[in-house]
């Protein structure tokens, strides 16, 4: 639509700017000069005042959209690379009464600047493990096979095994004597990233879920299993869910001087509802585990708003910033004292 709209001002031009210039024979010298000045200055002045508008917004104010979403946004593997810098992303405290591992994909990254608030506030070291695209879960994603042996490592992290920078994939952490365990483990998965036909994760049986209902289940019960092998590690295990979703457009134009943000229903998002329900309806009553659902301070009524007090809290339309992970410290750290007490 906008390469069909742009053709009227292009035909305008050619037409009654361009060939009558090229036609009139008393355009030579002087002002030919003049009107070679007028055709630099006119587009370089306009451009100027579009980028003013740019940066103003029009005038009006508007949050900013923060360009990282946190401190802990290189804390974790990739596919090309199996290192961890274990002293970077471990946030320590003074006289520190243990450690605290906050392992995930993506949402936990976005999590860490609350989670680390609180851990530390409580008098805990907090290390963050999370690499994007690989769920603390019972089973990798499909076509993400590195990711179950990440699982696995963070396991035997979980059993006070040590990290070890030189190794091959497919190899034990658990070769040497152990180091105490952490005192908590703090999960962060997404949930709507795994409902897709691309990176479905696969059931029980390893074969792969097709309704909707049964890739919902699929993250459920994967979830589940992983926060039972943490439990048989006499580790207290908290769950943060996925936060809701909202709409954040940040590219700029003249056709759109500000950035797009705007609040989304909550009840438009019914898979990520309906896995959060299930996880807390199966944690519910089972020892040494907490959830918490970033919705329930984000979400006024129906609807999920990405600024708070008129600051955005989001990172993009999925993940938190700073000031989103930080907002929920005060209601993470009753419940990581709780598990840990």
């Amino acid at each position: 639509m906008a390469g069909f709209a742009s053709l009227v001002p292009t035909i305008f031009s050619y037409r009654w700017l361009e060939q009558p210039i090229r036609r009139n024979d008393r355009i030579y010298g002087s002002r030919a000069i003049r009107l070679a000045a007028i055709c630099v200055v006119v587009p370089l002045g306009f451009g100027l005042v579009v980028e003013r508008i740019a940066d103003t917004h029009l005038g009006l104010t508007q949050p900013e959209v923060a360009p990282r979403a946190g401190v802990a946004d290189d804390c974790g593997f990739t596919v090309d690379s199996n290192q961890w810098n274990e002293e970077q992303c471990t946030f320590r405290v003074e006289n520190s009464k243990g450690k605290i591992f906050l392992f995930g994909d993506s949402q936990a990254r976005a999590f860490a600047d609350g989670v680390i608030k609180s851990g530390n506030e409580l008098g805990y070291d907090v290390a963050v493990l999370a690499t994007a695209g690989c769920p603390m879960a019972a089973r990798a994603p499909l076509g993400v096979s590195w990711c179950e042996d990440i699982q696995d490592r963070l396991v035997e992290l979980i059993q006070g095994c040590d990290y070890k920078k030189i190794m091959t994939w497919h190899s034990s952490w658990c070769n040497g004597t152990k180091t105490a365990q952490p005192k908590l483990v703090v999960l962060g998965n997404s949930v709507t990233r795994y409902l897709g036909d691309e990176y479905r994760l696969p059931t029980k049986d390893g074969s792969l879920p097709q309704e909707n209902a049964s890739r919902i289940d699929s993250v459920v019960v994967a979830t589940q299993e992983m926060i039972e092998k943490i439990k048989n590690e006499n580790v207290p295990t908290l769950l943060i869910h996925e936060a809701p979703s909202v709409f954040i457009d940040a590219d700029i134009s003249l056709l759109q001087p500000k950035s797009k943000i705007e609040a989304r229903r909550y009840s438009d998002q019914a898979s990520r509802n309906a896995v959060v329900s299930a996880l807390d309806r199966a944690l519910t009553g089972v020892a040494s585990t907490a959830t918490f659902d970033p919705a329930s301070i984000i979400c006024n009524a129906d609807l999920c708003d990405p600024v708070k007090d008129g600051e955005i809290i989001y990172h993009d339309s999925s993940h938190l910033n700073v000031k989103g992970s930080e907002l929920m410290s005060n209601w993470l750290t009753p419940k990581m004292k709780t598990l840990i007490d």
